[in-house]
């Protein structure tokens, strides 16, 4: 049953339990792990190459 127009939106009429806030909070835990291993295994390689271009440059030059 929609919403009568002014009124907020309720997306839950009850709370979550222990259990599903627990639950839920896993998830969310376990997403942003994942996102910073991501962001992690993109920066490794492009700082690799980044020391390994300079150190050869300096090498190099001296």
């Amino acid at each position: 049953m929609p919403d009568p127009p002014g009124q907020p939106v309720s997306f839950e009429d009850y709370p979550l339990t222990r259990i599903e806030y627990i639950t839920a909070m896993v998830h969310f835990y376990r997403g942003e792990l994942a996102r910073a291993d991501a962001w992690r295994a993109r920066l490794d390689p492009t700082t690799n190459w980044a020391v390994v271009t300079t150190g050869g440059m300096l090498s190099f030059a001296f």
